[in-house]
Formats: C-alpha cells, sequence, structure tokens
C-alpha cells in the first residue's frame, strides 16, 4: 500500500515536470523573441517567436503551479518563497509575467537536475508529450487534403503551426551542424563511440517498414498535387520548364546531344513513358517522383541490407529517404535526373563494398554497370560518384596498408574502374561532339568555385539553407543525428567508409563553391542512411528508447508533409 502511494506520488511528480518543461520552453522562447524563416505556400517569411499554447495568462499560471508544486513536494521551502515573491511581482506588473514566469522555470529546472530529482519516469513522460505533440500536428497535415484551409490561419493549424516554428527555429543551427558534419574527419579521433550497430531485434518487421516506405513514396509523390492543395494543378518543381523544353528539342535532335548529353537515358525514360502513356509531357514529369520515390527506396534498401546485413537498418532507411533531402527536395526542385542517377549509385556503392570484402569478379562487372549507365542518366551525379569511389579508393589504400599485399588487386581494380569510367566519358564527348564531363566540371568550377566564395562561406551556407529550395535543407534534428553516427562509424568498415566518403566529398565544394554548388552536394549525401543508422539502437530495449524512436519518425514525417504542402505557390 505504502509502496503504490509513493508510486503514485513519484508518477504526479513526473508528470507536473514534464508539464512545467514543455509550457517553460515555449514561454522562455517567447521572451527571447528570436528570429527565424518559415516557408508558407512556396514564400519564405522572416518571423519572430512569440506563442503560446494554450493562452499566455493560463500558461504562465501552470509554470508557476507546477514550479511550487515541485518546490513544496521537495520541501525546498524557501524556493517556495521566492517563487511566490515572483508571482506576487507578476500580478502587480502583468508586464512581468512572461519574464518572470521564466525566471520560476528555470530557476526549478535547475535546482532539479543539480539536485538529480529527474528520474526515467519523468523523462519517459516528457519525451511521451512530445511524441503525442508531434502526433497531433502530423494528423493536421495528414488530414489537410480532406479539410483544407489557408495553411496556419485558423485554430486547426494551432499545434501544426507551432511545431513548425520550433522546426525553423531549431533550424538556425543546421548551416552550423553540416560544417560540423564535414569536419567531424578531425573530430572522431577525440570522441569514443557511443553507440553500437548489431543484429538485436526490437519490435520493428523489416517487411511491415519496406511495404510502408513504398506505400508511402507513392502517396506522397501524389500529395502536392491533390485538388484541394493544388487546385489549378500548378508544377511545383522548378526545373519541370526545363524538362519541357528538353522534350520538345528530342523531336528534332538526338537525346545524346541535348544540354550537352548530361541526362540522355533520363530523357529517354521520359520520352518513353509519354509514348506509353499517351500522357502529355507535363503529365509524366510532374508524376515521375511516382517511380523515382520507390526506387530509390528500394535501392537504399538493397545497398543496406546485402551491405551490413541487416534488414531493420536498410528497412529504416528506406522509410527515411522519403524525410530526406533527395525525395523532398527532388520534387520542390526538380532534380528527376540527378535522383535517377542517384538510385545507380547506390548500387555502386554496393559493389564498391562487396568488392573489397569478397574481391569476386562479378562486383567489379556490376560496379562497372552501375557506374557507366550513371554516366548516361546524369554526368554531375556521376562526377559526385566518381569522386566518392577516388575518395574510397585512397582511404582503403591507407587503412589496408598493413596487408596491402592481400587487398592490392581489388584496390588496383576499383582504380582501374574509375579510370575506364573516365575513358568512356571522354569516348561519349567525342561521338556527340560535347566536352567530357571533367572538362564541363572545370567550366562550371571557375565560375562557381573560388576564394571569393570562401571569404562569403557563411552568408552562402546560410542563404543555402535558410532561403534556396525552399528553405528545405533546414532538418536540425536529421543532421545531429547525422553527426552522432560519424563520431561513431569506423573506417575500417568498408560500409561506414563509402559512407563517410560520400559525405566528406563535400567538404571543398561547401568551402569554396557557390550555393548551386553546395545545394547539389548537399542534396546528393545520403543523410538518410546515417540517420537510420544513429536511430536503430532505440528500436530495442526500454520503452524510453521506442518513444523516442517514434517521435524522431513522427518529426521527420512532419518535415516531409509540411514541405509537400506548402510546394504550392498560393496567388
Amino acid at each position: 500500500m505504502i509502496e503504490n502511494i509513493v508510486l503514485y506520488k513519484e508518477r504526479i511528480k513526473s508528470i507536473t515536470f514534464s508539464i512545467l518543461i514543455l509550457f517553460s520552453i515555449i514561454k522562455i522562447l517567447s521572451v527571447t523573441k528570436l528570429e527565424f524563416n518559415i516557408i508558407q505556400y512556396r514564400v519564405i517569411y522572416t518571423r519572430t517567436f512569440e506563442d503560446y499554447l494554450i493562452d499566455p495568462l493560463i500558461d504562465a499560471l501552470l509554470i508557476y503551479a507546477s514550479s511550487i508544486f515541485l518546490t513544496v513536494y521537495l520541501k525546498k521551502i524557501y524556493l517556495t518563497l521566492v517563487l511566490s515573491i515572483l508571482f506576487v511581482l507578476s500580478i502587480i506588473n502583468n508586464n512581468l509575467m512572461d519574464l518572470t514566469s521564466s525566471s520560476a522555470a528555470i530557476i526549478v529546472s535547475f535546482f532539479l537536475i543539480k539536485e538529480r530529482s529527474i528520474n526515467f519516469t519523468s523523462l519517459y513522460y516528457i519525451i511521451f508529450i512530445i511524441l503525442i505533440f508531434e502526433a497531433a500536428s502530423l494528423l493536421r497535415w495528414s488530414i489537410h487534403p480532406l479539410f483544407p484551409s489557408l495553411i496556419y490561419e485558423d485554430q486547426s493549424w494551432k499545434v501544426a503551426f507551432i511545431e513548425a516554428k520550433l522546426f525553423y527555429l531549431l533550424g538556425i543551427i543546421s548551416p552550423l551542424l553540416m560544417l560540423l558534419i564535414l569536419f567531424s574527419f578531425f573530430i572522431k579521433p577525440y570522441i569514443k563511440r557511443v553507440i553500437e550497430i548489431n543484429d538485436r531485434n526490437g519490435l520493428l518487421n523489416h517487411r511491415l517498414l519496406l511495404f510502408l516506405s513504398l506505400l508511402f513514396s507513392i502517396i506522397l509523390s501524389i500529395y502536392p498535387y491533390i485538388p484541394t492543395i493544388n487546385p489549378d494543378f500548378k508544377g511545383v518543381s522548378i526545373d519541370e520548364k526545363y524538362y519541357l523544353q528538353w522534350i520538345e528539342q528530342s523531336k528534332s535532335e538526338s537525346i545524346f546531344t541535348i544540354a550537352d548529353g548530361s541526362r540522355p537515358l533520363t530523357l529517354l525514360l521520359i520520352i518513353s513513358l509519354q509514348s506509353f502513356t499517351g500522357l502529355p509531357s507535363h503529365i509524366v514529369i510532374r508524376f515521375l517522383p511516382l517511380i523515382l520515390a520507390p526506387l530509390l527506396s528500394i535501392s537504399i534498401y538493397t545497398f543496406i541490407k546485402y551491405s551490413i546485413e541487416n534488414k531493420i537498418v536498410a528497412s529504416i532507411a528506406s522509410l527515411l529517404t522519403l524525410s530526406s533531402y533527395q525525395f523532398v527536395i527532388g520534387i520542390y526542385a526538380g532534380f528527376f535526373a540527378n535522383w535517377l542517377a542517384l538510385i545507380t549509385s547506390y548500387l555502386a556503392f554496393l559493389f564498391a563494398v562487396k568488392a573489397l570484402k569478397r574481391n569476386k569478379k562479378i562486383d567489379y562487372l556490376l560496379l562497372s554497370i552501375a557506374s557507366i549507365t550513371t554516366l548516361f542518366i546524369h554526368i554531375y551525379t556521376w562526377s559526385y560518384l566518381i569522386a566518392t569511389l577516388l575518395l574510397y579508393t585512397i582511404i582503403s589504400v591507407i587503412i589496408y596498408r598493413k596487408e596491402i599485399r592481400e587487398k592490392y588487386k581489388g584496390l588496383i581494380l576499383l582504380a582501374i574502374i574509375i579510370a575506364s569510367n573516365i575513358v568512356i566519358d571522354n569516348v561519349r564527348a567525342y561521338y556527340i561532339n560535347s566536352m567530357d564531363t571533367a572538362s564541363i566540371n572545370l567550366k562550371i568550377a571557375k565560375n562557381s568555385i573560388g576564394m571569393n566564395y570562401f571569404l562569403s562561406r557563411w552568408n552562402n551556407l546560410e542563404t543555402t539553407f535558410k532561403l534556396y529550395v525552399g528553405g528545405h535543407f533546414t532538418n536540425s534534428i536529421m543532421l545531429i543525428l547525422v553527426f552522432v553516427w560519424i563520431i561513431n562509424a569506423r573506417y575500417g568498415n568498408p560500409f561506414d567508409r563509402i559512407i563517410l566518403s560520400s559525405i566528406f566529398i563535400g567538404l571543398i565544394p561547401t568551402l569554396f563553391g557557390d550555393i548551386v554548388m553546395q545545394t547539389r552536394m548537399f542534396y546528393n549525401m545520403p543523410i538518410q542512411i546515417a540517420t537510420a543508422l544513429a536511430i536503430y539502437p532505440l528500436t530495442y530495449g526500454s520503452s524510453l528508447r521506442k518513444l523516442i524512436f517514434i517521435s524522431i519518425i513522427l518529426h521527420l514525417f512532419n518535415y516531409t508533409l509540411r514541405a509537400l504542402a506548402n510546394s504550392y505557390l498560393l496567388q
């Protein structure tokens, strides 16, 4: 009986503390009046965070009530007295309400943390409230097509609007996080690993996750064109107009010469779909993600499953692909050739990993096929692939220096494949009477890379994250998780090594490149894979871990639906 009473009191304390934390965060942020950028109907606005959950006065009273309750519960009379004085001051001068209630919350929270009064139960309720908050926001975005109204303009959007503001407020640090990720190569040796990837099974079913990723990839590809969201069926992809021009050109010109021969297989796919379906070219282009999204999810699933033989991680990464830059920005910007080329690039990554693991000729052959196919899909993504493979090979030589006699054949074959790709590109350029990709890249580099961009690197990076392509590179939670995984990654593991290579290859373009160069580089990064690897340990163990995992998934899907719903330009 006594144990039940103690447990009951502990639960009340934990719930009270979680309520205090929730209301305090909103109140403190409102007091600081931080500015952030937020997208609404394809237009980016600068806003100041001045929000409340229920009502400014009620929020403040709840903070005081919970703070005083906790100090009385813990028998800290002097703290109760301090809080009472702050409360009286706020009653005397209503203008001090926000400041005094924020101060009360900070004082109590600091004391509780210092005295180690925060236990597992308290954290559980805090995460549970966050989960409910994210779920309520996601629900509003999900039913938006069924119950349409102007986004953020009525009370039904209250939770979703606050969630979006908190997302973009946290997004202020996204550029800094990207720099931290790119420079983490120098930090890794000084930080101990904190997560371990193994084959433990949680409650997740990899088949169900893969099915959901394929199902959602179809639904979300259609989402921006649902009539209640996009009543006049406007195109939402920036590059759609270029593809329409190229398709028109293909009636009188070879697809191997259009746009300097940069994407012949992509154009061939669009023309074939148009011929097969009989649909107008703009319809085919707008619904191209219906093919690209599932294929990218399958490609990533295949890459991870056969590289590390972990189906759960593979299925999580497949699902998170729908919350990646490659999906969200792929639709917003219309990077269709880039998107298609990433599908074959991940297969090339798979065969590069397998080649050094088991040294079989079939892996080198398939790597050659996948990389050459990428060349004819999109030469710029192919450049990224070859640069990644080159860095992967160089790091592998360093890693295997003590056993170079055993690995030298595989490393030489990798170098030969890279060289043969470059030769084939030169042959391609010769026959279509165009520049080879290296020359094209050098030409672009003269205008897009230089010391002048280095001097303005922070402004460029902020613009890339906050304003360019809808500000959709802003995603601090995902970038934090990427950093966590990088710190724990091992260069000795071929799979980790190729993911690290595909991320670190972006360091020089980020520091010395313009906004367009940064955009393409960040777009290619497999951040969803690193994120999946970081959150996989949360799928087993305590219930708190599972709550955190679900909260992260909900948070990332809020990002996706919010971006898709705001891709329509309201006149």
